[in-house]
Order: C-alpha cells, then structure tokens, then sequence
C-alpha cells in the first residue's frame, strides 16, 4: 500500500504517511489518491482545493464553517507549521477538545480533519506553503473563526511570542 494510516485522539482524525520512493534525483510521493481512501474504508469525495502561503509567526484559523461541516485534507507544501484541530461536535467524548501536531514538508504527511471539527495553523519555519482539500463547496457566508488565544480551550501553541493573527472574519469565543 502507498498509505500509512495512524489513528489520532480525535475520533475521525488520521495522520497518513505516504511511501516515498527514492531515485538519483531526489524522492517522489503520492498525497492523494481517491482510491486508496475508498478501500480504506474513507469515502471522501474532495471538491476543492485552496493553498495557503504564510510567513513566520503567521496563525491562521481557527476555522470552522457553520453546517453542513467539511471532510478537509491539509498537507504541507514547504516549511513547517503548528497545527491544532478541535473537536466541535456535541455527540462526541473529545467535543471541545483539541489535538496537536507539527507537520513540517519533510515529513510528506496528511492529515484528515473530520466533519465536526475547527482548525488552525501556526508558522514556525520562514514561510510555509499549506495545502487544504475540502469535501464541500466553500461559502464565505458560512465561514467562522474560533479566538486562537479562547481561555476555554486554552491551547499551548508552543512558542513564546506573540502570533501575527490572520483571519478572514472576527474570531468568536467558545463560552
């Protein structure tokens, strides 16, 4: 298989690891085949795809668009970045609680976000350049962003400076 599949603590989260394959030149990867998902029991029909360009400090998100939710698959292109998922789905025992990876290019990985949950990234190399796939068709209107620094979910983001906030709507507090 091209895929590896870890299961993260959000239920419907995944960190997929491609196989990489190394010739004189360099290596090469796969980050996305619709197949492989479907017979790995993941039936996610992604509809689009948007690239995010930041520079150091930047933070964007945490996003979140009101229903219907979105699948989203996020790679990272170049560079290096902080990323945190909450879970915003009441029906679940992890509803209001977040996870938190570093994902760097090197790596190759993906991450699958589930229907339900808010995301948000964080710089940390001179710039990255991030890729998100969604499964539904985008709407400004719906769009809605969580407060990064929100006491309630109280997130570590794992740096001592101040983040340089870069968001498309005013951001909103849990409680």
């Amino acid at each position: 298989m091209d895929f590896e599949f870890s299961t993260l603590e959000l239920s419907g989260a995944y960190m997929i690891r491609p196989m990489k394959y190394v010739d004189n030149c360099g290596y090469k990867f796969c980050i996305y085949d619709s197949d492989i998902l479907s017979k790995s029991n993941f039936d996610i029909d992604f509809k689009k795809s948007t690239v995010y360009y930041s520079e150091f400090k930047s933070l964007r998100g945490i996003y979140y668009e009101k229903k219907p939710f979105n699948s989203l698959l996020l790679n990272v292109l170049s560079g290096s970045i902080t990323v945190v998922v909450v879970d915003l789905r009441h029906d679940y025992e992890t509803f209001y609680k977040y996870i938190k990876l570093e994902m760097t290019s090197d790596d190759a990985c993906s991450l699958l976000i589930p229907r339900g949950c808010a995301y948000g990234f964080l710089t940390l190399s001179d710039y990255s350049c991030v890729e998100i796939k969604s499964d539904g068709k985008y709407s400004f209107d719906n769009l809605c962003v969580l407060s990064w620094n929100d006491c309630e979910l109280n997130i570590d983001w794992g740096v001592d400076y101040l983040p340089i906030v870069c968001n498309d709507v005013a951001s909103e507090k849990l409680s």
